[in-house]
């Protein structure tokens, strides 16, 4: 078995099992097995090294980042402060000031806290640098979300476009196909004139007669009548004295 190991910090971790190091950098995830994984996150978990499993992807990722940079912010406060006790006790025992590592002014200089020496007890400057710094991060982190989210809404307007593109398209196809059934004009053979509904179904025929009202006006008296006569039988209904509206008609 496996497992991975995430780094959500901004420190470089380096652990060791059995004589072999294993380095975990700031930001990465490294696959171990599960003996050299269960040490190394016993030995790194509290400065902010954590373990991801499947289905930890996305949210819960992000929930686990947002806990080890708390267990990390909570590891650095704790070594400083650690520090300047230790220092604070020498200076009660009139003992020389131990000199901070690199390390611990570090996380010094990144939480704002002043180190215990001579003549520096707290240091307001790191305390504003901290602030900045901070703020900066959190600002970069709103641009990279404001990014996804606009391109999230790109590709549901692109969906929408491509949607409305299709929409227009079959509309076209139907009106020309609408239109593909000439409505003869005067003088036409009565015959052509019923060739043209007597086929028609429900869900045509009141279409036909709303979009070739002025037309239908014209034809001979039994045209009409015969319209009117399949217009019954297929609605139930008398034929309209006024135009109809193209698909008002409830087809059951």
């Amino acid at each position: 078995m496996a497992m991975i190991l995430f780094n959500p910090t901004d420190e470089d971790f380096e652990g060791q099992y059995v004589g072999e190091q294993v380095i975990i950098k700031a930001g990465a995830k490294v696959k171990v097995d599960d003996p050299r994984g269960r040490h190394i996150i016993n030995s790194l978990g509290n400065r902010g090294l954590v373990t991801l499993e499947y289905g930890d992807e996305g949210g819960g990722e992000l929930v686990k980042a947002k806990i080890g940079i708390e267990r990390h912010k909570v590891f650095k406060r704790k070594q400083v402060l650690d520090f300047n006790q230790i220092n604070e006790g020498r200076f009660q025992s009139k003992q020389p000031y131990l000199t901070p590592t690199k390390q611990v002014q570090g996380y010094a200089k990144s939480l704002g806290i002043g180190i215990r020496e001579p003549y520096n007890v707290e240091d307001a400057a790191n305390a504003e640098l901290s602030i900045v710094m901070t703020q900066n991060k959190e600002l970069q982190a709103q641009v990279v979300k404001k990014d996804a989210a606009l391109e999230t809404l790109q590709a549901q307007v692109s969906d929408l476009t491509n949607e409305f593109r299709r929409f227009l398209a079959l509309a076209s196809d139907k009106a020309k196909d609408e239109k593909a059934q000439v409505v003869p004009g005067d003088g036409a053979d009565p015959a052509a004139i019923k060739a043209v509904y007597m086929k028609m179904g429900k869900d045509k025929f009141s279409n036909w007669i709303a979009n070739n009202w002025s037309e239908i006006q014209t034809y001979p008296q039994d045209i009409k009548d015969d319209i009117a006569s399949k217009h019954e039988r297929l609605y139930g209904t008398e034929f309209p004295e006024r135009q109809p509206i193209a698909g008002e008609y409830e087809i059951a």
